[in-house]
């Protein structure tokens, strides 16, 4: 995890994000890798890849659905056969409301 502003840079790549400070959640991996005729639909609610039985295609959608309500942003990078990175920021908030 790793803290950052919001500036220009972050704004090209995350365009929804407002000013602020932000927390960066990275998660790498060194798999296959997703297709991009399939990376174009990885956040659509009930889409998969698994055969029958073996998911429901619902993960990367809630996930999707939680980083827009806390505010914050997600984006997938991978490329065939070199992995995949997903990157999730949230807005930093300095206390927690009760």
């Amino acid at each position: 995890m790793a803290e950052k502003e919001s500036d220009a840079v972050l704004k090209s790549q995350f365009h929804e994000l407002g000013n602020g400070r932000y927390i960066q959640l990275t998660v790498s991996d060194t798999g296959h890798g997703i297709e991009p005729d399939i990376r174009e639909h990885i956040f659509d609610p009930y889409f998969t890849t698994k055969e029958v039985g073996r998911g429901t295609g619902m993960g990367l959608a809630v996930v999707q659905g939680l980083v827009k309500k806390y505010e914050g942003a997600i984006s997938i990078d991978s490329e065939k056969g070199q992995g995949t990175t997903v990157t999730i920021l949230f807005p930093k908030v300095s206390e927690f409301e009760e």
